[in-house]
């Protein structure tokens, strides 16, 4: 991997759920195409009381985002 691999990316996505590990999201609303993210890699807003449908910004690596097909 090239250092640009760890470049980070903001992506808008729609929230659906999270574990305390992880989070899942999607960029069209459906469930069926939504990745789970691990929250190691991530970095988001999680102040606010999400809900599910909510649209959210995510920065997450290149490398991540192109392995989830979120690119």
């Amino acid at each position: 991997m090239s250092g640009l691999d760890y470049e980070l990316i903001d992506i808008d996505c729609i929230y659906h759920t999270e574990t305390e590990k992880a989070i899942l999201v999607s960029e069209d609303g459906d469930e069926d195409n939504a990745r789970w993210l691990p929250k190691s890699k991530i970095e988001y807003d999680d102040e606010s009381a999400l809900r599910r449908g909510d649209h959210i910004t995510i920065s997450v690596e290149r490398w991540l985002a192109e392995r989830e097909w979120l690119v």
